[in-house]
């Protein structure tokens, strides 16, 4: 892995919490760049809960919202094959960054530069993942049809995480996937994660960061928590 222009400190939201981000390189005023050097990255604690379901989940996953890397190197660590979507891709240097950072030999990984309503459409219903990693676009009804199309493609013993559970349209992507009879846990954390699956699995602990109650600290409603 390489990583070389990743900065780690707290964000403003992350309550102290050291949140990495790439692109240090680029200038704040970049067009392209520049919004993404304050985007961050799962934080440490966040990282051991994919890398202990990825232990649990191996075979060929599917990731919304690749960005540069920092989640796929995780998988591809754990010898999983890795579908990664990113619409960025198609930007000057992102996917040589992407590849770059994560370093993975030929044929782990497929990145895929388009956006995540482009792949379902491109993709059949005969190709099946493991596990899918929702981290794309947040806003409304994008995660929802995420949801929806990872359901769709995961096989019969499968886990599906959403990133950044802290708003309306996470919220109600996981509570369609828990309609469908998926069973659910949150893990407070800086950025919040939800875990549905269905099959036999062993949910890993809690995640401990800081000394912040990060449910409470979201405004999250009972049923969540």
């Amino acid at each position: 892995m390489s990583f070389e222009h990743v900065a780690w400190r707290p964000l403003p939201y992350s309550m102290g919490v050291p949140i990495g981000s790439d692109w240090q390189d680029k200038p704040a005023d970049d067009p392209v760049f520049g919004l993404y050097r304050t985007c961050g990255f799962f934080s440490e604690g966040e990282i051991e809960l994919l890398s202990s379901v990825a232990r649990q989940f191996r075979g060929t996953w599917l990731e919304i919202g690749a960005h540069t890397g920092w989640c796929t190197s995780v998988l591809v660590g754990h010898q999983i094959e890795v579908v990664a979507v990113e619409p960025m891709f198609s930007a000057g240097g992102w996917e040589q960054r992407f590849r770059d950072n994560v370093g993975a030999p030929e044929g782990l990984v497929s990145p895929w530069g388009v956006t995540s309503e482009t792949y379902f459409k491109c993709r059949t219903l005969g190709q099946s993942f493991d596990g899918c990693l929702i981290d794309g676009d947040h806003e409304a009804p994008a995660p929802l049809n995420d949801a929806k199309g990872c359901f769709e493609r995961l096989n019969e013993r499968g886990v599906i995480i959403l990133h950044d559970f802290r708003g309306g349209p996470v919220w109600d992507a996981t509570k369609w996937l828990i309609d469908q009879g998926m069973n659910f846990r949150l893990y407070p954390s800086v950025h919040m994660i939800a875990v549905c699956w269905r099959g036999e699995f062993d949910p890993p602990p809690d995640i401990q960061e800081g000394d912040v109650d990060w449910a409470k600290h979201w405004g999250l409603p009972e049923w969540m928590r």
